[in-house]
């Protein structure tokens, strides 16, 4: 998977998810970015069922590209620890 930055202002980014599905990765990234202090919004929107195509818009109080990169960090290792008994 792949990360298309449409936007990179400081504090926002708008971005898309290549090759992935998109409503897993989403609400994947809600669920960590919901909980970092430094985020204010978060959100995305599929542009039409048919197209492979999702943008993504983060916010934040500081800079936003460095926010979403400690959370995809947070969700690799979270996913590395997994382990079955």
């Amino acid at each position: 998977m792949e990360i298309d930055i449409i936007s990179d202002e400081k504090n926002e980014i708008i971005f898309n998810i290549l090759n992935g599905d998109h409503h897993t990765i989403g609400n994947l990234l809600q669920y960590y970015l919901e909980n970092d202090p430094n985020v204010i919004s978060f959100g995305f929107k599929q542009e039409h069922p048919l197209k492979d195509i999702s943008l993504f818009s983060l916010k934040t109080k500081n800079n936003a590209k460095q926010v979403l990169k400690n959370a995809i960090e947070k969700i690799i290792k979270d996913i590395d620890s997994l382990k079955i008994k």
